[in-house]
């Protein structure tokens, strides 16, 4: 997953990745921006950016990673935040859109090696989401 780590550098690099990954997520579905009504911008992009990095992380088998994810998870889960499950591919799909953008040496397999990271952290998250609620 080196492919991995050095696309995310270089799409920090640009210092843009957070903002658009925020804006185009927001397009993605007309039910995503009442999520935000009430967000502090500012927290919830260190959020996005620790969620990034998590994604990335958690590839490579991090336990912070793996930590950090459970933790948003509990937050988003049914218990609290109760964001629909079918809203966090549009994340994902919206935060590879975003890499396509801002790394410019972006490629099939870039994008195979994010689609795979994504997915794998998201699932996670997800089944974690459900698994706290089902403990309570």
């Amino acid at each position: 997953m080196t492919g991995l780590r050095d696309s995310y550098s270089r799409c920090l690099r640009t210092r843009k990745l957070v903002d658009r990954h925020f804006e185009l997520f927001l397009a993605r579905h007309p039910m995503i921006p009442s999520f935000f009504v009430d967000t502090n911008l500012r927290k919830h992009k260190a959020a996005l950016r620790s969620m990034q990095t998590a994604v990335v992380q958690f590839s490579l088998g991090d336990d912070l990673a793996r930590t950090a994810l459970e933790r948003g998870a509990r937050s988003h889960g049914p218990s609290e935040m109760n964001i629909p499950r079918a809203l966090y591919r549009h994340w994902m799909t919206s935060l590879i859109d975003a890499v396509r953008e801002c790394d410019p040496e972006f490629s099939p397999e870039v994008e195979r090696t994010w689609h795979e990271a994504a997915t794998k952290a998201v699932d996670y998250f997800v089944a974690a989401a459900m698994d706290v609620d089902h403990k309570r």
